[in-house]
């Protein structure tokens, strides 16, 4: 199974990839590994971690909540090479998720993402999902629109690599 982290994750407030779940319903419903198991105390469900910390514990794959995209393009073209050392970068196994907690929990964001993370980790399982009529089927199910197109002008394409990694 592979080891899966995701940062970028608001917490009061935009965070870089330092910013993590335990609990990140998207693993949790795609039965991923999240190696953010292994970091904090038990009771903490959000972990404000270290790059040190990453880099010793080194996912396979790396998404990145694009809530907090812009901070982690900063500090990655601040010191490129600190996120080159760590595997998920350096084999471009890093991808985007669109926000799905800002004052409130969006649900149909929550399920596009674990439909990503799905694709993503079992393509198999997942061959015939493509996440943005995924996420059109959601969204029109739920707020009578199919809104994905704004939600990529925002935060970009779902399940993509971030544009600023080379």
């Amino acid at each position: 199974a592979h080891r899966v982290y995701v940062g970028g994750l608001g917490h009061r407030g935009a965070r870089g990839l330092e910013s993590t779940e335990r609990n990140y319903p998207p693993f949790e419903w795609t039965n991923a590994h999240n190696v953010a198991g292994e970091m904090g105390s038990m009771e903490q469900s959000h972990i404000m971690t270290s790059m040190e910390a990453l880099l010793a514990i080194d996912p396979d794959i790396v998404f990145i909540d694009a809530g907090g995209l812009r901070l982690v393009r900063r500090a990655y073209e601040r010191k490129p090479q600190i996120h080159e050392a760590l595997q998920a970068f350096k084999k471009r196994r890093v991808h985007v998720l669109h926000p799905f907690n800002w004052y409130l929990t969006n649900i149909g964001t929550a399920l596009i993402d674990a439909y990503t993370v799905g694709k993503i980790l079992y393509p198999d399982a997942y061959h015939d999902v493509v996440p943005a009529e995924k996420a059109d089927e959601i969204y029109t199910f739920l707020v009578g629109v199919p809104i994905h197109e704004e939600m990529e002008k925002d935060y970009g394409p779902i399940g993509e690599p971030p544009h600023f990694l080379p």
